[in-house]
């Protein structure tokens, strides 16, 4: 079921009371809805029963961390939903911290969206504690959320340690490269992420050398995101270094594929960097136009 019309909280309790004896929608898709936390309570309510529910699409609604601490004691009981995106509602430090402690007992959830929830670093930390036990969980959107480098380093931690998740974005966060620097460090030796989103974060010279020196170990990172971020020249200088000194062997053609994403960038790299890499980066670039 999927609808993206206003809805709002009296037709979303409508359609959760309607749910409430449901035994074969698996995924409800209430996205841009209209609805705020008295929806998302009454939504709450048919998690907490023997859902059948695989996916919850929330995405872009107005309710805030009343609503989300319901919907997270929901998740506590439940053993149907695999999918849940909340994107775009502001449900805060306090509603992230609430979704975290609920997944820090569910089994079952595979791909969680917290894109543009604002949870900050207080929630990323909570998250970071799940990171750290959980099993299940390969797919994690924290873009958007006003994350600092603390709340970086806390997830930096839980990657060490993890083994499951193989997806991660972190788009548009205010991280330094201090913290870009120690999450390159845990990906040296992470053999279960496969793909990393920066897009939006400013990554400097020692960032990006940090990152393609863990590329040097790591053979699992599939594609690395940094298109339209705002990364330094001089990020991009190094990626050129590293790209010339023939590092990151087995990820070769994930660099190429990151200036691939940003050929502008192409001529600020070619200032930077030896006539030799100069011709280097334009035969790169005439074979991805080839190849796009």
């Amino acid at each position: 079921m999927k609808t993206t019309d206003y809805v709002g909280d009296v037709g979303v309790i409508a359609i959760a009371s309607a749910l409430k004896t449901n035994t074969a929608l698996t995924d409800l898709t209430l996205s841009f809805s209209y609805f705020g936390d008295k929806g998302a309570e009454a939504l709450s309510e048919i998690l907490g029963r023997e859902s059948v529910l695989g996916t919850l699409d929330l995405a872009g609604n107005r309710f805030k961390s009343a609503g989300a601490i319901k919907l997270a004691g929901a998740l506590k009981a439940n053993t149907s939903l695999k999918r849940l995106v909340l994107k775009y509602n502001e449900i805060d430090a306090v509603g992230g911290v609430a979704v975290a402690e609920a997944l820090q007992g569910n089994t079952n959830l595979e791909v969680l969206n917290l894109d543009g929830c604002l949870i900050r670093d207080a929630g990323a930390r909570c998250i970071a504690d799940v990171l750290r036990a959980n099993s299940v969980l390969h797919t994690l959107d924290l873009s958007r959320n006003e994350i600092t480098s603390d709340g970086l380093r806390a997830l930096a931690g839980a990657l060490a340690v993890n083994k499951s998740l193989q997806a991660l974005a972190l788009r548009y966060n205010i991280i330094e490269d201090d913290a870009i620097s120690l999450l390159a460090g845990t990906l040296a030796d992470n053999e279960s992420l496969k793909f990393l989103s920066l897009r939006g974060v400013a990554i400097g010279y020692i960032g990006m050398m940090s990152i393609g020196k863990a590329l040097e170990k790591n053979g699992s990172l599939q594609r690395l995101t940094v298109s339209e971020t705002l990364v330094h020249r001089v990020g991009w200088t190094a990626i050129a270094d590293l790209k010339g000194r023939s590092f990151l062997t087995p990820n070769s053609k994930l660099v190429t594929d990151v200036l691939r994403f940003d050929r502008e960038v192409l001529e600020q790299v070619a200032v930077a960097t030896s006539r030799s890499n100069r011709r280097k980066l334009q035969q790169d670039a005439q074979i991805d136009a080839g190849a796009g």
